[in-house]
């Protein structure tokens, strides 16, 4: 069952990164965060009140857990809009989507989990895919500690790949106590953020209700990245991080895809050897963990 629920994550995450895209193009990264977060709270009240769904720990010490590792899951999510702004969809993608290193790493330190001789071969060609990714060798100055990166969005990238690694790798412990369903909704309580710093008002919201197409790109996103959320929780629930996470985290090979049809960005060829030795590495996680 659990490997069922890490396929529906994955291809939750997988298309639903492409609308996170072109959200995030059209109406802004933070108005596209904002949006995320409030749809996300609907959602979570009308499945509460079809459900009545309440949590199942008396202690407070679950909730602080999960508000934690929301907000660093929230903080990776708004650098990942914005690297999707900013930079290249596909180069941006692949990076973030590699969080089952860490989430591998993270497990294994934590619950104890066992990693098998195929796996560690599909982490090592995940990690090289990302240092191909990331870093331009065009000329030997360029690798000077200024020049290291291509641009700022692959910085948002990594940074995102750390965050959701950390979140995910991490989010079995309070959904084992609150649930899967309070586990993932924990965070929407950041909802004040992007109002708080000024960064969403009243014309950036004119700007989004001025097309109905920019409205849908963010409710499915938000539908699709929810259930993919969820059903990575319940994969967690009933069976193991170091298995769900890198099914789920093979969400890039769709993504790769759907981002080649779609916006039709260049690669550079040490860019797409990258991309491919990431997938590759992905790939060989799932493969080896089913």
């Amino acid at each position: 069952m659990a490997i069922i629920f890490a396929f529906i994550a994955l291809f939750g995450w997988g298309t639903g990164d492409i609308f996170s895209a072109l959200s995030s193009r059209k109406v802004g990264s933070w108005l596209t965060f904002f949006c995320f977060l409030f749809f996300s709270l609907i959602l979570g009240v009308i499945y509460f009140l079809f459900t009545g769904q309440l949590p199942t720990s008396a202690s407070f010490t679950p909730y602080f857990f999960a508000l934690g590792l929301g907000f660093i899951h929230i903080v990776g999510t708004m650098l990942f809009y914005r690297a999707l702004e900013i930079g290249n969809a596909s180069i941006v993608g692949t990076i973030a989507g590699s969080f089952p290193i860490v989430a591998v790493i993270l497990s294994l330190v934590v619950f104890r989990e066992t990693v098998t001789l195929g796996r560690w071969f599909g982490i090592a060609f995940t990690f090289i895919g990302v240092i191909l990714t990331s870093l331009t060798i065009k000329h030997k100055e360029e690798l000077s500690a200024k020049r290291l990166f291509v641009d700022r969005s692959i910085y948002f990238a990594i940074i995102t790949l750390f965050c959701w690694g950390i979140y995910f790798g991490l989010v079995r412990i309070p959904a084992e106590k609150i649930g899967w369903f309070w586990a993932a909704y924990a965070e929407n309580i950041y909802l004040f953020i992007p109002l708080l710093l000024g960064k969403v008002g009243l014309k950036s919201m004119k700007t989004l209700f001025k097309n109905a197409r920019n409205v849908g790109s963010v409710l499915i996103m938000t539908i699709l990245a929810r259930t993919a959320d969820c059903a990575y929780n319940l994969g967690v629930l009933k069976g193991y991080v170091s298995v769900v996470s890198p099914i789920a985290g093979s969400s890039p090979v769709v993504y790769f895809l759907l981002t080649r049809l779609i916006f039709k960005e260049p690669l550079t060829r040490q860019q797409k050897t990258g991309i491919f030795f990431a997938l590759t590495g992905i790939i060989l996680i799932s493969i080896a963990s089913v």
